[in-house]
């Protein structure tokens, strides 16, 4: 097991180079969820190995270290198994049983400096249900390391699911998080394009 844990941690090289940050003097409310090329963009809010919660305010776009009881909030479990942030200009609308939070995506990997908008490739998405809300996670590589041979979920490593679906059932207490199971990137893709249609929708009724 702890061989697999060090694999999932350092089976990349530092490939993903992000072009730019957000969240630190620069508000992420105005990034799009595409790359020039296309390609999805993610901002990272809390790197791989480290357990400080980071989140992004919806008022400002910045990012602001959780507090909790005005105690600034840490995992109290395992560090993150990759990268967790989001997915800039998405929104998992409250009114469909979301939870009114920008898409998540876990990018697997190492650690990547905090506010980082990188280019990423979308492999698979981890359905959750978080205190009865939908709480999808995407799960995602960056291009030009060693797992970016990885395109689906079927070429995850041996493990990593396990790793996964495991840190996200248990991270915030027992019982609390329930696991949905994988679905594969055709799926991760939809999710993706709705939670674009709902924050551009979101954003026209804000406007009128």
């Amino acid at each position: 097991m702890r061989a697999t844990v060090l694999l999932l941690l350092a089976l990349t090289t530092l490939g993903a180079k992000p072009e730019t940050r957000c969240g630190l003097e620069r508000s992420c409310l105005t990034i799009s969820p595409f790359d020039h090329g296309g390609s999805v963009q993610m901002v990272v809010e809390i790197p791989t190995g480290t357990i400080e919660k980071w989140e992004m305010s919806k008022i400002d776009g910045k990012l602001y270290w959780e507090k909790e009881n005005d105690v600034p909030r840490l995992i109290n479990y395992l560090a993150y198994p990759g990268n967790y942030g989001f997915v800039p200009g998405t929104l998992l609308d409250e009114t469909r049983g979301g939870d009114g939070d920008p898409l998540d995506v876990i990018l697997l990997g190492p650690a990547i400096a905090r506010g980082s908008i990188v280019s990423i490739t979308i492999v698979s998405v981890l359905k959750l249900m978080d205190s009865g809300e939908r709480d999808d996670k995407l799960i995602a590589v960056p291009f030009e390391s060693l797992l970016s041979d990885i395109s689906n979920i079927e070429d995850m490593r041996n493990g990593m699911k396990e790793i996964l679906e495991t840190w996200f059932e248990n991270y915030k207490g027992p019982g609390l998080i329930e696991s949905l199971g994988f679905q594969d990137r055709h799926s991760a893709r939809k999710i993706l394009e709705n939670a674009v249609q709902e924050y551009e929708q979101s954003r026209a009724l804000s406007r009128d």
